[in-house]
């Protein structure tokens, strides 16, 4: 049965790929058909039972039976609403399920003391969907000063060539977490394509794949013929202190695609960002950008840090731009990025029955946003490195500049005037400035104290490290320590009664 459900899959998929009658919608019959084959007739139901239904199923879509197959879709949904919500999962029993599925780093996640470890998802209300309405917003105006105005040649197609099965295959063994709004996830996905017991049919839903990634990186595509495919769901994240974050689950599907297509492009979408923007997938880019900031700031000129952060970065680049200016300095990546990107997608909010439409930037959680937001801001770190003496660095919307106040203070108010016709908004409340030395502090008090920024003399974190007086590194380096021994310590509670499960994530996890 499941190599039917597959074979039935590829056809699908294939239908698109050959420009078939059903191209416009068979996308949208993929989309359709793995979520009505793979629901489970019972919560825990099994094999034998699965595979029964899934026969019956497979028979009611070649028939054309839909009325049947949506009647027993329908009466299954009802069981769901109706089940009892259970409670929340304690830390000790989530652990254990994530190291027995090989999710280690998720696992540790529930001995993570840091800061930095996440606090969960919001509850779903009018105010959370008010504000994630708000964090997607409208598109903004065009302005020509930031488009780009030479033009480049349209690369050759035998770059794709390296799209096959078996990258497709690579691809999603490194895919995992939850699904879209069709709820199948990484790990079916996996079994689906990676899985020994299909082989023959497993290879070819690689290879459709791997023709349709061809053809989303080679040819203009109608937006209506991916809809389903782009669509997501949105989840908002728990920042603290009331704060959101929106992040965007794909499709699977999509970011097998997206996963492969940036792997092929490497190296032509590094060089397009340059080495300013070290999240354009340049290997040891954090470390090279916190190193880099670090020696810039000992050096004997230097007089102060400005540690910058945008407001809503991915969901704020403008996108037609971003576009435009792609197609200039990376041409190799721009097709792809314009079928992803040309027109709103839907997200739709967890646990909740409205959606909202993406209509600029870029969607946190796909595999291609941070090379598209790399390249969407190389255009402006060209023209801010144009300003005096300053030295500066890049990962994502993570800004750092150094160098002397005066030529800081003319860096800040260019970035302040031309960032937003980017997309790119600074956000002065996010933004601190490091002053090197004390005599140094009335002239740093004089020329930024109307800018709404903190003003430090002490130092502040850099991409997870720090940056400022010695005494200022040794406390927060005994802030770091003192929560990893906290982690090794729960770590070894769960030991207690875990010792095999807890002796793995230490060994690969720590």
């Amino acid at each position: 049965m499941g190599k039917e459900c597959l074979t039935e899959l590829t056809r699908l998929i294939n239908l698109f790929n050959r420009k078939t009658d059903f191209s416009d919608i068979a996308l949208s019959l993929v989309h359709i058909f793995l979520p009505l084959m793979l629901q489970k007739p019972a919560p825990k139901s099994k094999a034998k039972n699965n595979s029964r239904y899934l026969a019956t199923r497979l028979q009611w879509w070649k028939n054309g039976d839909l009325e049947l197959l949506l009647k027993q879709c329908n009466e299954l949904q009802k069981k769901l609403k109706k089940k009892v919500v259970k409670e929340a999962e304690g830390k000790r029993k989530a652990f254990c399920r994530l190291m027995l599925q090989g999710k280690i780093s998720k696992a540790l996640k529930y001995v993570d003391n840091s800061a930095d470890a996440t606090l969960g998802v919001h509850a779903i209300n009018e105010e959370i969907i008010n504000t994630l309405q708000e964090k997607h917003p409208d598109p903004g105006p065009i302005v020509e000063e930031a488009m780009l105005q030479y033009t480049t040649e349209i690369p050759d197609e035998v770059i794709y060539e390296p799209i096959d099965a078996d990258l497709i295959i690579k691809a999603t063994r490194r895919i995992s977490g939850a699904g879209g709004p069709t709820q199948v996830d990484a790990d079916s996905w996996r079994h689906m394509i990676c899985s020994k017991f299909f082989r023959v049919e497993s290879e070819n839903l690689a290879h459709a794949i791997a023709d349709l990634t061809k053809i989303l990186c080679t040819e203009e595509v109608n937006p209506e013929c991916v809809k389903e495919l782009y669509a997501g769901r949105l989840i908002p994240l728990d920042k603290g202190n009331g704060g959101v974050r929106p992040i965007g689950i794909g499709e699977v599907l999509r970011r097998i695609i997206s996963k492969s297509v940036t792997t092929t492009l490497k190296e032509d979408i590094i060089e397009a960002a340059g080495l300013l923007q070290t999240c354009s997938g340049l290997e040891g880019g954090i470390e090279a950008a916190i190193h880099a900031m670090s020696r810039a700031f000992n050096l004997s000129e230097t007089e102060a840090l400005l540690l910058v952060d945008a407001d809503n970065a991915f969901n704020s680049i403008n996108r037609t731009v971003a576009l435009h200016n792609v197609e200039r300095i990376c041409p190799s990546f721009h097709r792809f990025l314009f079928n992803s990107y040309q027109v709103p997608v839907k997200l739709f909010i967890s646990g909740s029955r409205k959606f909202i439409w993406s209509k600029e930037g870029a969607t946190q959680g796909d595999p291609s946003a941070m090379a598209f937001y790399a390249l969407a801001t190389r255009p402006l770190m060209d023209v801010l490195a144009k300003i005096g003496k300053i030295i500066q660095s890049w990962y994502a919307d993570d800004t750092a500049a150094c160098g002397s106040l005066v030529e800081l203070k003319n860096w800040w108010d260019k970035l302040l005037a031309i960032g937003p016709t980017y997309g790119y908004f600074p956000k002065p409340s996010k933004t601190i400035l490091v002053v090197k030395n004390d005599y140094n502090m009335p002239m740093a008090r004089s020329l930024f104290e109307h800018t709404g920024m903190k003003v430090s003399l002490e130092g502040e974190r850099h991409l997870g490290a720090v940056i400022g007086s010695k005494e200022f590194k040794e406390e927060y380096v005994r802030t770091k320590v003192s929560g990893w021994v906290k982690d090794v310590e729960e770590l070894s509670e769960l030991g207690k009664d875990e010792p095999q499960l807890a002796y793995n994530a230490y060994i690969k996890g720590f």
